[in-house]
């Protein structure tokens, strides 16, 4: 095997100094300009000219002088090789004299490019063809035909360049340069000189130009040498930055399209690979690797794909490839690249489908491990309760929605398959009804890793899931919480799974109510056609399968009454849980649409519930059977309203029995209404519907219709009527101006109404109706709210009461300067408000006052001293901070409803109130109270300001004499 020497190497070390091979390498590197090589026509010529000049700033006389890397019997010696051997000198020269921090940019370009020259000239034409794609430059290779080296030259010269490039590797600054700029040949040759194959000695070699016979002894010398450049090759490897040789690896192997390396290459890169990935952190190389070449590279799924099987091609090492997917997917950051978290998993996606047993062990087992510790026997030994912390849950959600649910339609197919998590279903469906609608940071997780797992199932699995997840009943293969465990938010804005204390039933709500109410959130979320529709049909079927009615028939032998009362419960609230959803489902347009194109199957279940209900005995329905009669007319008006006139009837005449049944038994006014309406479509085969009473309806006015439904019976028609009405005179609309006696005493008589729909819609007509009898309904509407704060009324709560005071000011604000002339009625209103018995009414009433005050400023009048004392009442006495905050505030926009002209309506009053501000002020125990009193006593400050320094105005008025 060559070895690298120099002749005389300390003479020429001491005989060399910085500058003058700094200079050297310049001239070896930097092309010969015309003035310098005037006799040169050609590029043999310009290297000829820049090794002559070289050699004498070397100081030599020839460049047989000049010491050689290799033996030059064995190498051969033409200009070429000539000009290598001299830029190698030069660089280890410098390589061991200088240090890192000594070499400036300009000083690496030229080590940059004399390591260019050595790959060009002495690394390229040596390589057997398709080890790389790159090829010598066109116009050395024309040099190299006409001084052609044989077989052994080239491969004496190739060793003598990868120990020149592997000696520059012992400097930490040149290995930088060396690994930057010719790592990719340097390899390549390492692999030849490493594993190239070699025929036996009896056979001949055949070289272009030379005839080459291979000797027993030649054959030795390179399976030796083969046996040193393969440990050179591995340490290499090793040593240097693992992203770096991977991504020069995978290019040597054929990771480009237009590249075909030769068997034994790719046999022996992926034996070499192969031991780098089973390394510690080998596969983050791989995938580092993979981005420092295409930063893109997680969104394009073919070289995801390529990337996995790389990974997960070692099939001898499985268990340590796990053991790194496990790390990385545990120690990915979600904030960081998502491209990097899809790579991973698609990696552990190739090592399930490889091997699934062994990733369910060593990678999902330990990746849902506090899942499976919540259905441990021991369980209730958890200190504090606690079963699962808020670092644990959201790592845990974290983890699972990389793993399961990713987003993006181009990564889609790299999420592990959700029926893994399946058997979870219900742990995530009831952290998604304790997140939803809240600000904790796992929604919108929790919602993905539903939404995969209700999409990815059969339509079998999907029952047992609901089953699961609405009527909390044991299905096989799925997990249920523990009795007594449940999730409450944590201290730090996390959700924990803690064990809670039994309650007692409370019997005004329904566990099944509040599971389909969170259902139809997560799907209206979602808006998915064909999950809406598949949730629907289950629950059909579902309903089906409970009877249509819960059963009534309880052996009490083995049980108290009370156990008994509450199975009848638990069995009534499954049912109307499944028949509200359904009622929802319906309004769905999706679902809609679905009815009416197949409307066979809904109308069978609809006729088979009617006919259970006891249908000669419609008069004694409960409340439960009339919920999901009403539900199921629902449904029936839904698809006879889209019936047309290619509407097959003969579906519909079983349902006429049952509705006739229904119609002519039932006391209550509404089911009557419906079943009459669904009766008379049907049996004129919808020639009579509602559609020919609109048509007749619509010859009314807006404001007759408006008036002939507030006389409706149903409630909501009323309600929307009275709504209808205020719009009309708003809108002033002639028609309704001509009424408004008639509207007037609509919205008067509206305004005892019991329901808050009704009475609200009254209210706000009211307000409506000010801006032509402004005075009859600030008489009506004052009058009320005093009716119902005057003893705290309890027909009213606290909410609806309040909200008649907002209207009142809504009122004011309308009326503006004109609100003056009805001071005394508007204030006095409030001012009975301030001493309601609840506190909330207390400060609402103060709120109001405030706002009104500030509207009205100088215009309150006498009534001012009244309205301060009211103020001084409630801080020094009421105990509740509402009312007193409320009372500070009322100063505060008095204050900035005046001006400096109209300060003088304070008079007197003005030292008293400063007096009591600035006590508020400094004693005062709530920090809200004093900087409400502050920002009362700035307002004071400044309309004194403004009457003390009044503002000088700097205008001159210039008038023009006729």
């Amino acid at each position: 095997m060559p070895q690298l020497h120099m002749e005389n190497t300390d003479d020429n070390l001491d005989r060399h100094n910085l500058p003058v091979l700094w200079e050297v390498l310049k001239c070896l590197v930097t092309p010969a300009t015309i003035a310098e090589s005037a006799e040169s026509d050609g590029l043999l010529e310009a290297f000829s000219f820049n090794l002559q000049k070289a050699i004498t700033l070397l100081g030599y006389s020839g460049i047989e002088e000049i010491p050689r890397q290799g033996r030059t019997l064995e190498c051969g010696t033409d200009l070429i090789w000539n000009y290598v051997e001299s830029v190698m000198f030069v660089v280890l020269q410098l390589k061991n004299k200088i240090q890192e921090e000594d070499i400036s940019v300009s000083q690496r370009k030229s080590v940059r490019s004399s390591l260019q020259f050595v790959v060009s000239m002495g690394v390229l034409p040596n390589i057997m063809p398709r080890i790389i794609s790159r090829t010598t430059n066109p116009a050395i290779t024309r040099l190299l035909e006409e001084h052609p080296s044989t077989v052994m030259q080239k491969y004496e010269r190739l060793c003598v360049v990868v120990k020149f490039f592997l000696c520059c590797c012992d400097s930490s600054c040149f290995r930088s340069l060396v690994i930057s700029n010719s790592a990719h040949e340097l390899l390549a040759a390492l692999f030849q000189l490493s594993f190239g194959p070699v025929k036996k000695p009896d056979a001949e070699i055949t070289s272009p130009n030379n005839n080459f016979i291979m000797t027993t002894e030649i054959w030795s010398r390179i399976e030796k040498d083969q046996t040193h450049f393969r440990s050179v090759l591995s340490r290499f490897v090793m040593e240097t930055y693992q992203p770096k040789i991977m991504l020069e690896l995978m290019i040597l192997q054929g990771y480009k399209k237009d590249h075909s390396p030769p068997l034994w290459l790719k046999k022996s890169i992926s034996s070499i690979l192969t031991s780098c990935l089973i390394q510690p952190g080998g596969i983050a190389s791989l995938i580092q690797a993979t981005f420092d070449s295409a930063p893109d590279s997680g969104a394009d799924w073919i070289k995801t794909d390529v990337l996995a099987r790389i990974v997960t091609s070692p099939s001898n090492h499985y268990d340590k490839i796990a053991t790194q997917l496990l790390k990385l997917i545990e120690k990915a950051d979600e904030s960081g690249s998502n491209d990097m978290n899809i790579i991973i998993v698609a990696c552990i996606k190739q090592l399930f489908e490889k091997d699934a047993a062994l990733c369910q062990n060593m990678i999902i087992g330990p990746l849902l491990l506090p899942l499976g510790q919540i259905h441990t026997p021991d369980i209730g030994g958890k200190e504090d309760g606690i079963l699962l912390k808020e670092e644990e849950i959201e790592s845990l959600i974290k983890v699972v929605h990389k793993c399961f649910a990713s987003s993006g339609s181009n990564v889609s197919n790299v999420n592990l398959p959700a029926t893994i998590i399946l058997p979870h279903t219900f742990f995530f469906y009831k952290l998604f009804c304790k997140v939803n609608g809240s600000v904790s940071l796992l929604c919108r997780y929790i919602e993905d890793i539903l939404y995969r797992v209700l999409c990815d199932r059969t339509q079998k699995d999907l029952e047992k899931i609901l089953k699961c997840l609405l009527l909390e009943e044991n299905q096989q293969d799925m997990y249920l919480l523990p009795p007594g465990v449940d999730f409450i938010f944590g201290a730090n804005g996390g959700v924990s799974l803690s064990k809670v204390t039994e309650t007692s039933r409370n019997l005004l709500s329904s566990a099944v109510e509040n599971s389909g109410d969170s259902l139809m959130s997560f799907l209206d979320k979602k808006n998915d056609c064909e999950l809406s529709l598949s949730v629907f049909e289950v629950l059909l079927k579902m309903m089906v399968q409970i009877g249509m009615k819960p059963s009534s028939s309880h052996s009490t032998t083995l049980g108290t009454m009370e156990d008994t009362l509450a199975s009848l419960m638990l069995a009534s609230e499954k049912h109307l849980g499944i028949v509200r959803l359904l009622a929802a489902l319906v309004e769905n347009p999706n679902v809609r649409q679905k009815l009416c194109d197949n409307p066979g199957p809904i109308l069978a279940f609809i006729v088979n519930l009617f006919e259970t209900l006891a249908p000669e005995s419609a008069s004694r329905f409960d409340d439960d059977d009339l919920e999901c009669i009403f539900v199921s007319f629902m449904i029936l008006n839904v698809i006879l309203d889209s019936c047309g006139e290619d509407t097959n009837w003969s579906l519909f005449t079983k349902l006429l029995c049952p509705v006739s049944v229904i119609r002519d038994n039932t006391k209550n006014d509404e089911l009557k209404r419906l079943a009459s309406r669904v009766f008379t479509i049907i049996s004129t085969s919808g020639a009579i519907s509602d559609n020919n009473l609109h048509q007749q309806q619509s010859k009314k006015t807006s404001c007759e219709e408006a008036l002939h439904d507030a006389c409706d019976p149903l409630l909501p028609v009323r309600g929307h009527a009275l709504l209808q009405l205020a719009r009309l005179l708003q809108k002033r609309d002639k028609e309704t101006l001509d009424k408004k006696n008639a509207v007037l005493c609509l919205f008067k008589e509206n305004l005892s109404n019991s329901d808050s729909y009704i009475y609200l819609a009254a209210i706000n007509g009211m307000v409506a109706f000010a801006a032509f009898e402004p005075e009859e309904a600030v008489h009506s509407l004052t009058k009320e709210y005093i009716s119902i704060s005057k003893a705290g009324d309890s027909s009213r709560d606290a909410e609806l009461r309040m909200k008649v005071g907002e209207i009142l000011v809504k009122l004011v604000r309308e009326l503006g300067p004109v609100a003056s002339k009805y001071r005394n009625e508007l204030l006095n209103a409030f001012l009975v408000g301030a001493k309601d018995v609840d506190h909330l009414m207390r400060a609402s009433s103060l709120s109001n006052l405030g706002e009104v005050c500030q509207i009205l400023g100088f215009r309150v009048g006498p009534i001012l001293q009244e309205l301060l004392v009211c103020v001084q009442s409630t801080l020094h006495f009421d105990k509740a901070l509402e009312p007193r905050r409320a009372s500070i505030m009322v100063v505060t926009q008095l204050l900035r409803g005046l001006d400096a002209s109209s300060f003088s309506v304070l008079q007197e009053a003005a030292l008293q109130l400063y007096r009591c501000l600035k006590k508020v002020y400094c004693e005062d125990e709530d920090d809200i109270v004093r900087l409400h009193a502050q920002l009362a006593l700035e307002e004071l400050g400044k309309l004194a300001e403004d009457i003390i320094f009044p503002k000088i105005s700097m205008e001159k008025k210039i008038h023009i004499l006729p």
